[in-house]
């Protein structure tokens, strides 16, 4: 198991408004940034089972976060050596 751990991060968050100027009679749109922080974090983990010497199982899961999206991963994989390290005769 292992983790990650942001202690600060920060974003640059795009945004669109409405600037009207009733002196002028005008109506724009204006774009800008605003600044956001953030704590970005991840945690994951992997198990493995060896059936047998040739035969091994393993489950994995990380867990992911940022600012935009949180994500998960889920994922079970199945190795079977057909060498075994045998040399021919």
């Amino acid at each position: 198991m292992n983790a990650s751990f942001g202690i600060y991060a920060t974003a640059q968050i795009p945004y669109i408004f409405l600037d009207s100027n009733k002196i002028v009679s005008s109506v724009e749109f204006r774009n800008d940034f605003v600044k956001e922080t953030f704590f970005p974090w991840q945690v994951s983990g992997a198990m493995s089972v060896s059936a047998s010497k040739t035969v091994k199982l393993k489950v994995e899961y990380t867990y992911n976060t940022s600012y935009y999206f949180t994500s998960q991963y889920a994922g079970i994989g199945l190795t079977i050596n057909f060498w075994n390290g045998r040399k021919k005769k």
